[in-house]
């Protein structure tokens, strides 16, 4: 009998004996599947909801496909709370104000932030993203205090300058790639701001190229080995570190720099350096990666968001002219263009309108991720230890549970309903203590981004209208164009 079975396997391909493993192994992995959700479906009352057929699968292909549509059917099947199986993970999705603050509010002891291993690798251990507790609270106040808004105010200037000089070159080029140009923009107005202001072209160049690799593997397979997305990113973070180290030694020894306190990465500098804290070039590093990672990926899709907003409603971008032109900021001759200064934007009420509205219909980040870490109550159900939770921004920006008609555009709804909202309802910047630490800067970078368009630019996209993808967030799933040209004012 032995000697048998020894035969059957000298003379057996290899491959049979793969394919047979693979396939026990998938067997296995269903039933302990099957065993588990059927157990923990008798200890708790889970939300409602499907998991999918297939073990670690669950539903991922279908979300994929279906994308928000996904996310909509169910809500308005299930409701508010809903279970599901993505990427691996049972995970509950929730929208509606009062649970979204339960879960912002929680606990720290019951829900710890999450994201993918590779994110928090390239991002780094002292980033905001991934530290909690007390040194979460104690660099974000050191962050803070580099962005308060009367340092933000001296430098409106940046952001006018910014905005006018890439509109400019838009309207004299005549056709753009607007996802393209829209990230150019925000990726030097990143650098110019949080890095230095005065940096060689050459130098900029080679940091946007740095940074698009860095980006793009953010969430990925965490394999440092040469050849894969996420060995590109590392050696791209090393390089943007090599550069920052630079920035900062050319500023120790220029000192212009050193009298300019109001710089951000001057400022952080000597902060940690007062605080006496340990690794302060390393946590300067993730410190500006964080704010590379972030405030790129908010602010180029909130400027694309405008271009593609208001070239499909007209009327809106008519009614911010002519409250441009009331405060006398449009042009008489298309050449000469008066200087907003920092008493004139909170007084532009539908300006503030128009940049709230475009948040709201394209969200710039579709959710804020938490893992359980105890089971917990939510509106009757209990979430088990070890599932994701997701407080989904874009379902609670336009889903049915929050506005009227969700899917228009409508700024007005904001002169309407400006006082009937909580702070939950509207939170394209996250809240409580985990909101963007950026988001005044990005708030000042997309406010002068439609105002300048408002009064240089007349365009139009083509083709007018494309599927968005919302994936990790918006984007048009085919090429569009756009074209320029000067707006004259009458």
């Amino acid at each position: 009998m032995t000697s048998f079975f020894q035969s059957l396997v000298e003379n057996t391909p290899s491959y049979i004996f793969y394919t047979a493993s693979v396939i026990l192994s998938l067997a296995l992995i269903s039933i302990s599947h099957c065993f588990y959700f059927r157990l923990i479906t008798k200890l708790y009352n889970l939300p409602p909801g499907t998991m999918g057929y297939f073990p670690l699968i669950g539903e991922t292909l279908t979300f994929l496909k279906l994308k928000e549509k996904f996310t909509f059917q169910r809500h308005s099947k299930y409701g508010r709370v809903y279970k599901t199986h993505i990427f691996g993970s049972p995970t509950v999705r929730v929208c509606g104000s009062d649970n979204i603050r339960t879960l912002m509010m929680g606990d720290t002891k019951i829900l710890q932030v999450f994201w993918p291993p590779s994110t928090q690798s390239l991002v780094g251990s002292h980033s905001l993203a991934v530290s909690s507790g007390e040194c979460h609270r104690q660099h974000k106040s050191l962050i803070l205090k580099t962005m308060t808004p009367s340092k933000l105010k001296s430098h409106l200037d940046h952001f006018q300058t910014t905005a006018s000089e890439k509109i400019e070159s838009w309207i004299n080029s005549g056709i753009i790639d607007p996802v393209q140009q829209c990230r150019d923009m925000t990726v030097r107005s990143v650098i110019k701001y949080f890095i230095r202001n005065d940096l060689s072209e050459s130098v900029i160049e080679k940091l946007i190229n740095e940074i698009t690799t860095f980006e793009k593997n953010l969430m990925s397979i965490p394999l440092n080995i040469p050849g894969t997305g996420f060995y590109k990113s590392m050696k791209a973070r090393a390089e943007i570190c090599s550069i920052i180290q630079s920035v900062l030694c050319q500023n120790n020894k220029d000192t212009k720099c050193q009298a300019q306190s109001k710089d951000f990465l001057n400022s952080l500098h000597s902060m940690l350096q007062e605080n006496r804290d340990g690794n302060v070039e390393k946590k300067i590093e993730d410190s500006i990666l964080e704010i590379i990672f972030a405030g790129n990926l908010t602010t180029t899709v909130a400027s694309f968001s405008t271009l593609y907003l208001l070239a499909n409603h007209p009327k809106v971008l008519q009614k911010l002219r002519e409250e441009l032109n009331e405060f006398g900021l449009m042009s008489p001759d298309g050449i000469h263009y008066p200087i907003v200064t920092q008493d004139h934007i909170p007084k532009l009420n539908y300006l503030q309108c128009v940049f709230k509205e475009i948040l709201r219909r394209l969200p710039p980040v579709g959710g804020v991720y938490r893992k359980v870490l105890k089971p917990f109550q939510l509106e009757g159900y209990t979430i088990p230890a070890n599932w994701r939770v997701v407080c989904s921004i874009r379902d609670q920006h336009i889903g049915d549970c929050t506005f009227d008609n969700p899917m228009t555009f409508n700024p007005d709804r904001w002169l309407e309903t400006a006082d009937d909202h909580s702070a939950f309802d509207f939170i394209p910047f996250g809240a409580a203590s985990r909101r963007c630490v950026g988001k005044d800067f990005a708030r000042l970078s997309i406010l002068y981004t439609i105002l300048e368009l408002a009064r240089r630019a007349q365009w139009k996209m083509q083709p007018s209208t494309v599927k968005i993808d919302f994936i990790p967030a918006p984007k048009p799933m085919e090429e569009m164009t756009a074209t320029f040209e000067r707006y004259k004012h009458e």
